[in-house]
């Protein structure tokens, strides 16, 4: 390689540095999430009153159970859709609504929206299984 070329390389890189917003580590706040006696825990949106929805497995086997939960920055709250078998909470809004997916006793996924005191279960016509990830 040239020097015209290591010297334009060089070049290219000091303008994208100068135009690209700097970052501080102070910008950001890393924790961990550890869902009180869970093999383990997953943290899957945040809201921007720092509210998590997430999901936890009884042990520390994908394949064991799963329940929704809350983090509020101090608690956690479970989240678990009554008579189901599984939950993972996904999504949260900035009001504290919450989507996941439920799992019933045959093992078909339903979709489901969690207002802070009541369940809306859904599922998409004609889909074996709904899954919800994400809610606006």
């Amino acid at each position: 390689m040239g020097i015209r070329k290591v010297l334009m390389m060089l070049l290219i890189i000091l303008i994208f540095s100068l135009l690209l917003p700097q970052y501080s580590r102070a910008d950001y706040l890393v924790f961990d999430i550890d869902y009180p006696a869970a093999g383990m825990t997953f943290g899957w949106e945040i809201n921007n009153s720092g509210s998590i929805s997430g999901y936890y497995h009884d042990g520390t086997s994908l394949k064991t159970t799963t329940h929704g939960y809350l983090y509020d920055g101090a608690s956690y709250t479970a989240r678990d859709l009554p008579g189901a078998t599984q939950t993972r909470t996904y999504g949260i809004t900035d009001a504290g609504y919450q989507t996941g997916y439920s799992t019933d006793a045959d093992g078909v996924k339903h979709g489901f929206i969690f207002n802070g005191s009541t369940y809306a279960s859904f599922d998409v016509p004609g889909a074996i299984n709904t899954y919800s990830y994400g809610i606006n």
